[in-house]
């Protein structure tokens, strides 16, 4: 249901849930100034990723930006809350604060590995398994890949060390949205580090100031240009 926004505050009843939380100024003409908005998730037990770092990295990049003015002038002097660059940092897979439908999607993953410690078939990593990812056999657990969405619940719950959590990072994600043409954003990178991020976002949002038409959403932009030209080595080339 649509949530009625207080004057002076942006609307919520784009898909923002309660689980997550907006950084910075929520003053409507706050953030038009600033010309993007970056929304995380709670950072709660399940997060694998250090949510408030990698916000705060991905934030004080697009500051230097100045986004707000270049929108603005891009838009010819009128810029609207739906011109923003929108931002999401979620800690897991579980996305609460939804990357997947916005310009730029962080979230954290965690690879699991099955070591040599010996299996004592307890189970405990099946039942925490949601995807049905794990399966304990005669010769300990097996992971199918396939399923798996890098939770790190398995390597959590295991008692005996046979399952870790061998590799942590983000999957990036890029050109969500919703309104009239709703899309799924797309996965630009996997496992990258925070630093990596950043780099990454301010690369998507030159992207979106420089290479849009007026009012082109940056979904439909990367439609227009491919993903891959966020992974160029130079932004805006």
């Amino acid at each position: 249901m649509e949530t009625q926004a207080r004057p002076g505050q942006a609307p919520t009843g784009d898909g923002s849930s309660a689980l997550s939380r907006e950084r910075g100024p929520r003053d409507i003409n706050a953030l038009l100034a600033r010309g993007y908005q970056v929304e995380t998730c709670r950072n709660c037990h399940n997060a694998v990723i250090d949510v408030e770092g990698t916000a705060r990295g991905i934030d004080e990049s697009l500051a230097r930006l100045e986004l707000g003015g270049r929108l603005r002038a891009k838009e010819g002097g009128r810029l609207l809350y739906h011109h923003l660059f929108r931002v999401a940092i979620a800690g897991c897979p579980n996305s609460c604060s939804q990357p997947q439908i916005k310009d730029f999607g962080v979230q954290g993953r965690s690879r699991p590995e099955i070591t040599a410690e010996e299996c004592s078939h307890c189970g405990l990593c099946e039942a925490a398994c949601d995807e049905a990812a794990v399966r304990v056999g005669a010769e300990g657990p097996v992971i199918d890949t396939s399923l798996c969405v890098q939770c790190e619940q398995c390597a959590r719950v295991c008692p005996t060390g046979t399952i870790v959590a061998a590799r942590r990072g983000s999957l990036v994600l890029a050109g969500g949205k919703l309104g009239r043409h709703p899309q799924l954003a797309r996965t630009v990178a996997d496992m990258v580090t925070p630093e990596e991020a950043a780099v990454l976002a301010v690369r998507a949002a030159e992207i979106y100031v420089t290479r849009g038409a007026p009012g082109e959403r940056f979904g439909c932009i990367l439609n227009r240009l491919g993903v891959g030209v966020l992974q160029e080595q130079e932004s805006g080339s």
